[in-house]
């Protein structure tokens, strides 16, 4: 079983935040895997982010499987106006727990100043 895995989420928004965040992920070498769920429709886009880091796995999601389960008017609802869908999709996050022993779930806009491994515990 691999280890440790960081999951993303990512919009068409903000492509130049993810694309930052890969390469600041990069040298981080307790990172077994970086599992990116997006809305990204461009394939020329994802071929660029994936050349970042080999570590990474795209996965494309659809909003709709959020939608269903929110039980308010998501139209008109001033949180989803500004922080979108792609907030919701973290509580999906505990299937990859199948896989991973750990998921660190971080947003895309985040500066890694120093290593962050020791928020893994091996107990």
């Amino acid at each position: 079983m691999k280890k440790n895995a960081v999951l993303l989420f990512c919009d068409q928004n903000l492509i130049h935040a993810l694309g930052n965040t890969l390469i600041q992920l990069k040298k981080f070498k307790f990172i077994d895997k970086i599992i990116v769920e997006h809305t990204i429709d461009d394939e020329n886009i994802i071929n660029v982010l994936m050349q970042i880091d080999d570590r990474c796995i795209f996965i494309h999601v659809n909003d709709s499987i959020v939608n269903e389960k929110i039980k308010f008017d998501i139209e008109n609802n001033i949180y989803m106006k500004m922080y979108g869908v792609p907030t919701f999709y973290k509580f999906y996050a505990f299937k990859y727990l199948e896989k991973f022993e750990n998921i660190i779930i971080c947003d895309i806009d985040m500066c890694f100043l120093s290593d962050f491994s020791d928020i893994i515990s091996d107990s």
